[in-house]
């Protein structure tokens, strides 16, 4: 999915190295962000709302998030919602869970760099 990020086109990351790169530059801009809602934001504008590019995405994820609605949503709820909107919360955890390991990642780097100094 394509978002605008402070007028620059972005595309939604589908790799654990392109979402690091993402909170990295967020990092840059503005170290003073609270950067667990940063990430959250970023997850968030990943997600795509066009059902061409839900199933785009959603076919892109790990296998292991297919049908992760169902750990969530009641069955009255599922009964209600179309297969995209189904697939779309598979797609928020997928994204949630990957800027979450990214930033995991990040925070690690940050803190070897300063043991360094």
């Amino acid at each position: 999915m394509r978002y605008t990020e402070n007028g620059a086109e972005m595309i939604a990351p589908t790799h654990l190295l392109e979402a690091i790169e993402l909170i990295k530059a967020e990092f840059e801009n503005d170290a003073n962000d609270d950067m667990d809602e940063v990430v959250y934001k970023l997850a968030q504008d990943s997600l795509p709302f066009i059902s061409g590019e839900i199933i785009y995405q959603w076919q892109r994820i790990p296998a292991e998030y297919w049908d992760r609605w169902s750990d969530f949503a009641p069955d009255e709820w599922i009964s209600q919602q179309g297969i995209c909107g189904l697939m779309q919360i598979d797609l928020e955890e997928y994204y949630r869970e990957l800027f979450d390991e990214a930033l995991t990642q990040v925070r690690t780097e940050k803190l070897e760099e300063l043991a360094e100094q």
